[in-house]
């Protein structure tokens, strides 16, 4: 689904010019860039969870889960 976003914005950027292509282009790094800082933290919370619910440690799942 994104591919199609950034192949739409790709193109009508090649069609208005130079600068406005290149401008997409730096906002398009800033998304995926973005997009990889919080896949990180749900990578980081989905560890967290799973190590306590492995550990059956109740009080540290209540704990990850509630913020």
């Amino acid at each position: 689904m994104f591919f199609v976003f950034f192949a739409f914005f790709t193109s009508h950027g090649a069609a208005q010019g130079d600068m406005t292509l290149a401008a997409n282009s730096i906002l398009q790094k800033f998304f995926m860039v973005g997009g990889y800082f919080l896949d990180g933290f749900a990578s980081a919370a989905e560890q967290l969870v799973g190590r306590s619910e492995r550990a059956t440690d109740r009080p540290s799942t209540g704990r990850c889960s509630s913020r």
